[in-house]
Formats: C-alpha cells, sequence, structure tokens
C-alpha cells in the first residue's frame, strides 16, 4: 500500500541573486556607518589638518604637492590619496570652489559629510569584498555574519567614521585579502570572454585580464601626462643641472648634489664668507648659513 503512494519531489528554493545580496551588502552598511557623521564637529589635529591641506589642494589648483598654511611650509607626512579624497568630497557636496570662502568651513555639516563620507565608502568597499569572497567559497549565511561582526566593531566603526588615512589602508588590506583568497581556493576554470574587437579581418577576443591591464595603464598614462604638463608649466619646480642617478651616487655613499650657485654678496666662495652683518660692520666668519636667506653672517640679520 505504501509502495503504490508517490514520492514527493523536494525542489531547492531558489536562491536570490548575488548582485541583489551585495546591493543589500551595501545598503546595510551605510545605514550601520553614515549616520551621524555630521552630528560631531571635526576630531582635531587629524581632521582639522588633512582637511585643510585638502583645501589648500583646491585653492592652489595642484595636485600634486601637499601645503600647509604656515610659513611655506609643506605637509608631507600622510599619503596624498587622503587630500585627494577629501578634495574630491568637498567638491562633490559643493565645497572649497577655489579654496573656497571665508567661514564657509564652519557654516553647515557640509564640511563634516564632506570629510568622512569617503572613508566611509573605503570601508563599505573592503566589506562588500569581504562578503562576496564568504559567499562564493562558503556560505551566504556566514558572509552575513562575517559582515555582522566585522562591520558592528568597535574600532572599525571608530575608525570608518572619521577622515584618517587609516581606512583606506585597511579597506585595501581586506579587498586584497578577499580577493587572494579567491584567487587560490575558487578552483580552476577558463577566463570567460567578455567580447570581440575587429581589426581588419580579425576578431581579437579580449577578457577580464584586458580589461584591468587596460584601466590600470590608462591610470598611468593619465597621471604621467599630468605631470609632464604639470612640471612643464613649473620648470622651477623640476631638478636642475646634472644629477647622477642613485645607482651610481648610492653605492660610492655620495648624495646627489645641486648645482653650485654663483657665488654673491652673503654667499660662501670658496669656503670663505666676504659679506658683513647689516648694522654691526663686524666682518663674518665662515660659519653655518642662515636658514631663511642662505647668508653666511654671524648674526639674526640680512646679509648685505
Amino acid at each position: 500500500m505504501l509502495s503504490d503512494l508517490t514520492s514527493a519531489e523536494l525542489i531547492a528554493p531558489r536562491k536570490r541573486p548575488l548582485g541583489f545580496e551585495l546591493a543589500l551588502v551595501v545598503l546595510v552598511s551605510l545605514a550601520v556607518l553614515v549616520p551621524g557623521i555630521w552630528s560631531y564637529s571635526l576630531v582635531d589635529p587629524w581632521e582639522t589638518h588633512y582637511g585643510e591641506v585638502a583645501r589648500m589642494m583646491l585653492q592652489n589648483h595642484d595636485w600634486v604637492h601637499t601645503e600647509w598654511p604656515q610659513d611655506g611650509e609643506g605637509f608631507r607626512s600622510k599619503p596624498v590619496l587622503t587630500f585627494w579624497l577629501m578634495a574630491g568630497g568637498m567638491r562633490a557636496v559643493g565645497l572649497a570652489a577655489d579654496g573656497g570662502y571665508s567661514g564657509e568651513m564652519v557654516h553647515d555639516a557640509r564640511a563634516m559629510i564632506a570629510i568622512r563620507l569617503p572613508f566611509i565608502l573605503c570601508a563599505i568597499g573592503g566589506l562588500v569584498l569581504m562578503w562576496w569572497m564568504l559567499a562564493r567559497l562558503v556560505s551566504r549565511r556566514l558572509a552575513w555574519l562575517a559582515l555582522l561582526v566585522v562591520g558592528s566593531c568597535p574600532f572599525m566603526c571608530l575608525v570608518a567614521r572619521q577622515g584618517i588615512p587609516d581606512m583606506p589602508l585597511t579597506a585595501c588590506v581586506i579587498g586584497a585579502l578577499s580577493l587572494f583568497v579567491m584567487a587560490i581556493e575558487d578552483g580552476e576554470r577558463p577566463i570567460a570572454p567578455l567580447g570581440a574587437i575587429r581589426i581588419g579581418r580579425r576578431w581579437i577576443a579580449w577578457d577580464p585580464r584586458h580589461l584591468v591591464l587596460g584601466l590600470v595603464g590608462g591610470v598611468v598614462i593619465a597621471q604621467a601626462v599630468h605631470y609632464a604638463i604639470y612640471f612643464s608649466l613649473s620648470p622651477q619646480l623640476a631638478v636642475r643641472g646634472v644629477v647622477p642617478p642613485p645607482a651610481l651616487s648610492l653605492p660610492l655613499g655620495r648624495s646627489p648634489r645641486r648645482p653650485a650657485r654663483r657665488a654673491g654678496p652673503g654667499r660662501r666662495s670658496g669656503g670663505t664668507c666676504s659679506a658683513t652683518c647689516s648694522g654691526s660692520g663686524a666682518a663674518t666668519r665662515p660659519t653655518a648659513s642662515c636658514s631663511a636667506c642662505g647668508c653666511c653672517c654671524c648674526c639674526p640679520a640680512s646679509c648685505t
């Protein structure tokens, strides 16, 4: 009797599209990290300092040098990506055009959003790559659990909600580890072509490798063109004279030297100092040159 009953056919539940869940990952991460970033002022000394350097990039229209507005002092202690992100965020919300005007950066909460939002997007990029790796290799349930644990970690939230270089570094490390694990654990399979280009009578297929190389090459070429134009318009920033390459100068223990400057009033000539200090009439002695004017005088005043 039981053998005459028709066995039930088990139907596996249909999985949600991977792209749909990736969009959910982005939305959940935004909902956790974004709210309230405009409600507290910039944290001193890092966010205020980095934000001012980014504002000066927009003021000087110079995306190469990082300047600090104090006695011509540069700001070279942090990687330039931090300031590019902040400057891009300022222009995205309509701030700091040509450097902005007095009081613009403290007028409303847009300054906090502009400085912090790019770093939150970096954090979300790292979390998305981690979720995608675990969903492909293990299960989507474990991927969501990992997103909950990592995304709600106090230090992760603390670093992601501030404009500091730590979060781009953390996001790149998470993404690099995720892609590395995918590369060694996802199995061997042929690379599917994305399309074909006709050159003459031949069709040449292209795949993701060509896309990645094209993107990287495009960025490198764009940077090379930018620097070529930049230094051609500002030749005083380029190194003048014959400078030995580091491959020759470093093994010999000698650093590349600039060409000697023409001797003049208040300058060293042949190891001696022939100028006198203004107002004192005292002969100078061959001491260290003044850091402000390069003179060799023995008093703080400028040489004549």
